[in-house]
């Protein structure tokens, strides 16, 4: 069968632009395209087989047929998707390795990058315990040694992609689990079977595929029920859904987070990693330092990460790694070392008269209002006499949700100092509607072009931020032309 395939896993793939001599290439279909149709393409450079839809080969003429037959081995499975992710099940159950899971409507991509880094601290600290070991030399063994998911896969097709990647070599994996509908995560997280859980928040994320702030409640607590007895779930004491957070781990081994400082209704009492104290700081390559109480004692670390709510997901991080940890230095050592992600929270000077933050990898009204906050305690501290514009795409997948949404993001941008909205997109107008100062709405980017070419003319500090459909990087673009 094709779960027992003595084929090297990382030798998988979906995608024509991206054939690794000797894989395994799965045809899957999906609304707007049929792999089926590039399967000689996918064999000429360089498929060791294929893996289609049986329905699909018996509709083929034999002379067809033969041709694919002639260019390797081809399999026909009743669905190529579940092929692929049973392959990917089978393939993951042969290690043995400590693996973490983490989900939420904001700030999972930031978390899991802070994990990823810790746990390369851990590995180095094994591997050269009392040796200096060249630059190169180190990255090297980090990477062959923790698997943490890279770009957006994190679905049901990138979550077994990912998984495909295991081999021996790794201790740890990372997995960043995503979801736009009911029964996913439950479905990811039982292909890559956790010993650590995470639900960093819940916030209106996808509402299109959830109907409500509750459905993706009960879409995120799917992680934890792939957890084995002896697990770990991680839980924010923060949450206004701890008490389901907690009913929902009640047989579980948990440990939780808690930033009472800006959460005045947390749970803190009951958080086993507690924030002690928050500074910023000012001309320094960091931009917070912060005390915390955890199980290993009270420590303070640093961040790079612009953003006050990073912090949090600081405390998110340290309780994922601490089934593993038992130096704080590591941990320490492991956040200092995080730089932001590509379109998330990027600050960037483009010159003395113009600094941007390009936040435009995704949005949602939780990760919106995240955005706005942190702009607003940076330029408030540093960036006295610059111009505040925030330039908003739409948000996706908010279904009925919407309207309100968007009109939401007006008197936020009024709360958080901006001096200048600019919005673009199908919502546009909605998005500035209640915005008390400089406003401008546009159907598109290009009709933006004036605006911005004026702004440029004086000191202005952009925020740029909208969903992955607004493709609101070309501005970022722009400005930095």
């Amino acid at each position: 069968s094709l779960t027992d395939m003595p084929l090297p896993a990382n030798l998988i793939s979906t995608d024509t632009r991206k054939i690794p001599t000797g894989c395994l290439f799965f045809a899957l279909k999906g609304e707007n395209f049929d792999a089926h149709h590039f399967l000689l393409d996918a064999q000429k450079k360089g498929a060791l087989g294929l893996v289609i839809d049986v329905g699909w080969w018996n509709q083929q003429a034999p002379s067809e047929q033969k041709i694919l037959q002639a260019g390797g081995l081809v399999l026909g499975v009743s669905c190529v998707r579940q092929a692929l992710i049973d392959f990917a099940k089978a393939y993951r159950r042969q290690f043995q390795l400590s693996v973490i899971a983490l989900t939420g409507s904001c700030g999972k991509t930031t978390v899991k990058e802070m994990v990823a880094s810790i746990l390369k601290e851990v590995v180095l600290q094994k591997e050269t315990p009392e040796k200096e070991t060249p630059e190169k030399e180190k990255l090297a063994i980090a990477a062959s040694r923790v698997l943490y998911t890279s770009g957006n896969l994190n679905n049901d097709i990138g979550v077994p992609l990912m998984c495909a990647q295991l081999t021996a070599q790794h201790d740890y994996a990372v997995f960043e689990l995503g979801a736009n509908h009911q029964g996913e995560i439950a479905l990811t997280s039982d292909i890559v079977k956790p010993d650590v859980a995470l639900v960093n928040n819940v916030g209106e994320a996808h509402l299109e595929g959830f109907g409500s702030v509750e459905g993706v409640l009960q879409a995120k607590m799917e992680i934890y029920e792939s957890l084995s007895s002896d697990g770990v779930a991680i839980v924010n004491a923060d949450s206004p859904f701890y008490s389901h957070l907690k009913d929902k781990t009640r047989y579980l081994k948990t440990l939780t987070f808690s930033d009472p400082l800006q959460n005045k209704h947390s749970h803190a009492g009951d958080a086993d990693i507690k924030l002690l104290q928050v500074e910023p700081l000012s001309f320094s390559q960091f931009l917070y330092r912060a005390e915390v109480q955890t199980p290993l004692g009270i420590f303070s670390f640093s961040t790079r990460l612009m953003g006050r709510h990073n912090i949090q997901n600081s405390l998110a991080a340290i309780a994922c790694v601490l089934p593993f940890v038992s130096d704080p230095a590591l941990i320490i050592r492991g956040l200092e070392n995080v730089r932001a992600v590509s379109g998330r929270l990027c600050y960037e000077k483009v010159s003395d008269h113009l600094y941007l933050v390009d936040d435009t990898y995704n949005a949602n009204p939780l990760s919106m209002q995240a955005a706005l906050s942190a702009f607003d305690e940076l330029t408030s501290s540093q960036y006295r006499g610059f111009e505040k514009i925030f330039v908003v795409g739409d948000m996706f997948e908010l279904g009925i949700h919407s309207e309100k949404a968007h009109r939401d993001l007006g008197s936020q941008a009024n709360l958080y100092g901006v001096t200048t909205m600019i919005a673009i997109g199908a919502f546009a107008s909605t998005a500035i509607l209640d915005f008390a100062k400089e406003k401008h709405a546009f159907e598109t980017h290009e009709q933006a072009e004036s605006v911005l070419a004026e702004k440029l003319t004086s000191k202005a500090f952009f925020l740029i931020k909208g969903s992955r459909g607004a493709r609101m990087e070309k501005i970022v673009q722009r400005l930095k032309a």
